[in-house]
């Protein structure tokens, strides 16, 4: 099983980010530009018990992704399992504190890729990598946003 973590602060309030964050139309903008989503089964507000089925196309690799939301308190924190996709496991858990100034968002996510010792080498190589850019991507999109001054 491999763990990541990522503790961003956001200047904005934190019912602006729990709102954008729990709207799954908003995944197509939060990945970068190599990632490819089309929502096929989602709400624009999640809450426990929903399922999100995508289509995602990473590098020319197609899959679909479908997940479903576990645990869901209204501005404070969500978590999301994998049921169908590309890892052997995946839980993301998503919580939310407002801090002086804006929103401290942390991700953690636990997962594990098939294949064994081939999955712990493409873990080292690829997916390690490839999650790292996602949610730095992400933090800059919301500093992005922000500084243009763009609602989110």
């Amino acid at each position: 099983m491999f763990h990541y973590k990522k503790i961003i602060e956001l200047p904005m309030s934190i019912d602006q980010v729990f709102k954008f964050s729990t709207d799954i139309y908003n995944i197509c903008e939060m990945v970068p530009d190599y990632i490819k989503v089309k929502v096929l089964e989602g709400s624009d507000s999640l809450v426990s018990g929903d399922k999100v089925k995508l289509k995602l196309n990473i590098l020319g690799i197609s899959f679909t992704w479908e997940s479903v939301v576990e645990d869901y308190v209204e501005n404070e924190y969500f978590s999301d399992r994998m049921l169908k996709g590309p890892f052997k496991s995946w839980e993301h858990k998503h919580y939310y504190k407002e801090i002086a100034g804006g929103t401290e968002q942390t991700d953690i996510v636990n997962y594990e890729l098939p294949l064994g010792g081939i999955g712990y080498l493409a873990n080292t190589f690829i997916a390690s990598k490839m999650i790292e850019d996602i949610f730095t991507f992400r933090r800059d999109f919301f500093m992005a946003k922000h500084a243009k001054g763009c609602k989110i």
